[in-house]
């Protein structure tokens, strides 16, 4: 009897363990859920939430430059991490990851094109100024930049006022492409 005890209460013991180590290790992640929340911090959030849920891990940088929506980036050291745009009514409608956080699904900076395919299915492509992002039906506020460098030359730079299906499936079909950034938007 003890010994069929201890081999319960034992396994029983030995699943909260493996289960408070593995709530603990996914506490402690930097992800990104798939509503595009980072640490419950969300676009349409009042600013005022940044302060609340970052200060005491990152520095908080408050800027606004003439012409251009106000923005809070967190860094660490001199490295920027997480820049949120906010609009006129002091909230968040942009959120621009560039370190640290990945999706629930461990894609992020540094992943693949392949590798974020593989993941989240077929995509599209949007050019933007700071190069082409790739969203996808199942990431409905959640857009990956791609480095620029990794793109062929004749593919970049294209207006998006021009650019092609025929172009956009060629950068879709980059496989080793990398990705620099993660976009959060409404």
């Amino acid at each position: 009897m003890k010994s069929h005890t201890w081999r319960r209460y034992g396994f029983l013991l030995l699943l909260v363990l493996c289960g408070l180590g593995r709530t603990v290790a996914l506490s402690s992640e930097t992800t990104i859920s798939s509503d595009g929340a980072i640490e419950s911090v969300r676009p349409g959030d009042p600013a005022s939430k940044i302060f609340a849920t970052f200060k005491s891990h990152y520095r908080i940088t408050d800027e606004t430059k003439p012409g251009s929506a106000r923005t809070l980036t967190l860094t660490v050291g001199d490295r920027p991490v997480v820049c949120f745009s906010i609009d006129g009514d002091s909230r968040i409608f942009l959120i621009d990851v560039s370190d640290v956080y990945r999706t629930m699904e461990n894609i992020g900076n540094g992943s693949t094109l392949a590798e974020v395919r593989h993941v989240y299915g077929k995509g599209s492509v949007t050019p933007t100024d700071q190069g082409y992002l790739v969203s996808f039906p199942k990431l409905k506020h959640i857009a990956f930049l791609l480095r620029n460098e990794d793109i062929p030359s004749n593919l970049r730079d294209i207006p998006d006022d021009v650019f092609t299906p025929r172009q956009e499936r060629r950068i879709l079909s980059i496989g080793n492409a990398r990705v620099v950034g993660i976009q959060i938007s409404n």
